[in-house]
C-alpha cells in the first residue's frame, strides 16, 4: 500500500511540474544584420536640417513580417532625435535603405549613434540590435566679420 502511494504522490508531481512549467515557444525567426552603411554630411551648419541615411541588410531565416526600426540618437546624451520605421515581409536576406532627418545644434563636433532593430508583430525585437557611431562637424552659421585697414 505505501508503494501505490508513492506512484500516486510522483505521477502527481510530475503533473503538476508538466503544467506549471511555462511553454518555452521556439523563435524560428532568428533575425540577424549582415551590414550597416551610413551616408551624410561630413559638416553642416548649426540649424540646418540634414539627412542620415543607413543602408542596411537583414536576415530572418524564418520569414514573416517584421518591422525595422532606425533611431538617431545623440550619443552623449542618449536622446532620440529622429525614429523610422516601416514592416516588411521578410523571408531571408532583405536589404533597403532608411532616412532619418534632424537639425543640427550650436557649432562643433556632434557624435551620432544610429540603432537599428528588427521587431515581431508584437513589437518585441526578435534579434539583436545593430548600432554604429559616428559624428561631423558643426559649423557656425554666423560670418566671420573681417577687418580692413588702410
Amino acid at each position: 500500500m505505501m508503494h501505490n502511494h508513492h506512484r500516486t504522490v510522483l505521477l502527481l508531481l510530475l503533473v503538476v511540474i508538466f503544467y506549471s512549467t511555462p511553454a518555452v515557444r521556439s523563435q524560428s525567426s532568428g533575425c540577424y544584420f549582415t551590414a550597416m552603411n551610413l551616408y551624410g554630411p561630413a559638416s553642416v551648419q548649426e540649424g540646418q536640417k540634414f539627412e542620415v541615411h543607413t543602408l542596411f541588410s537583414v536576415t530572418c531565416p524564418g520569414g514573416g513580417e517584421y518591422t525595422i526600426r532606425a533611431d538617431l540618437v545623440d550619443a552623449r546624451t542618449g536622446q532620440i532625435l529622429s525614429t523610422y520605421r516601416t514592416t516588411y515581409a521578410i523571408l531571408g536576406p532583405f536589404a533597403a535603405v532608411f532616412t532619418n532627418s534632424v537639425v543640427a545644434p550650436r557649432a562643433g563636433w556632434w557624435s551620432l549613434q544610429m540603432n537599428l532593430y528588427v521587431l515581431g508583430s508584437n513589437g518585441v525585437p526578435v534579434g539583436p540590435q545593430s548600432q554604429q557611431i559616428f559624428g561631423l562637424t558643426i559649423t557656425s552659421s554666423t560670418p566671420t566679420a573681417s577687418i580692413v585697414i588702410s
